[in-house]
C-alpha cells in the first residue's frame, strides 16, 4: 500500500544517494526538497508500518536554494544530512543533523564553501552520505574545480572531529564528468563510492575503495 508523505508545495528528491531512513525502533523518516520555498524538510511516519507522515521542526528547516540532499542515520538515531546550497559560482556543500529523540534540526554548517565553477543548475549537483562504525559521517559530493561545467566526484569526512579537506575521487583530472553517486562503509570501516563516469562517448558504472577510514 502506498502512503503519501506530502502533497503540498513542489517537493522533490534530486540526485540524492538516500532519502529514507529508519530508527532502531523502526520509525521511518523521509527527507524531501521543497522547490517552492527552497528548503529541506523531514517527515516522520506514525508507526513502523506508517499510515501517514507528519512534518517535523518546520520552523528550522535548512532553507533557501537547498538541494541534492542525502541522509544516513547513526547508532544514536541521529540523522545526518548532506546537501548543496546552490548559488551559481559560489555554490557550497552543507551539512546538518536531525535528532530523532527530540525531532529537531541541529545547526547547519558549511563543509566546502566554494565548489569551484558554476554548476548551472541545482540538478547538476550530487551528494551521498554514509556513517561509519564510530558514527562519523563520510560524504561523496560534486565539485567543479576545472571551471568547465563538468561535475567531479569528491570525498570528505569528519574523522578526528572536524571536516577534513576534500579529495578528488575522479573527474577533473581526467576531464570526465561523474554523476549518480552512492557511498557505503565496508567491514574494515573504509568508505566505498560508486558513480557513473562519462568519457565522452560511453557511460560506465565505477567503484572506488578508500585506503583507510580517513581515506
Amino acid at each position: 500500500m502506498a502512503v503519501t508523505v506530502t502533497s503540498d508545495n513542489n517537493n522533490r528528491q534530486t540526485n540524492a544517494g538516500r532519502t529514507l531512513v529508519r530508527t532502531s525502533a523502526g520509525i521511518p523518516y523521509v527527507v524531501v526538497e521543497d522547490y517552492t520555498n527552497g528548503g529541506i524538510r523531514i517527515f516522520k511516519g506514525n508507526g513502523t508500518t506508517p499510515t501517514s507522515f507528519s512534518e517535523q521542526d518546520s520552523a528550522n528547516n535548512p532553507a533557501t536554494a537547498k538541494g541534492s540532499c542525502s541522509v544516513a542515520i547513526d547508532s544514536s538515531n541521529v540523522i545526518h544530512i548532506a546537501y548543496h546550497y546552490y548559488n551559481g559560482k559560489t555554490s557550497e556543500l552543507d551539512y546538518v543533523t536531525f535528532a530523532t529523540s527530540t525531532d529537531t534540526f541541529g545547526t547547519p554548517v558549511t563543509v566546502v564553501a566554494d565548489i569551484g565553477g558554476d554548476p548551472v543548475a541545482i540538478t547538476n549537483l550530487y551528494t551521498a552520505i554514509a556513517i561509519d562504525s564510530n558514527d562519523i559521517p563520510h560524504i561523496a559530493f560534486s565539485q567543479y574545480p576545472n571551471k568547465g561545467g563538468l561535475p567531479s566526484l569528491y570525498y570528505t569526512n569528519k574523522v578526528g572531529g572536524a571536516w577534513n579537506a576534500s579529495v578528488e575521487v575522479e573527474g577533473a583530472t581526467n576531464g570526465n564528468p561523474c554523476t549518480g553517486y552512492d557511498i557505503t562503509i565496508d567491514a574494515d570501516n573504509k568508505p566505498e563510492v560508486s558513480y557513473i563516469l562519462y568519457n565522452g562517448s560511453t557511460y560506465a558504472t565505477k567503484g572506488a575503495l578508500g585506503n583507510v577510514n580517513n581515506a
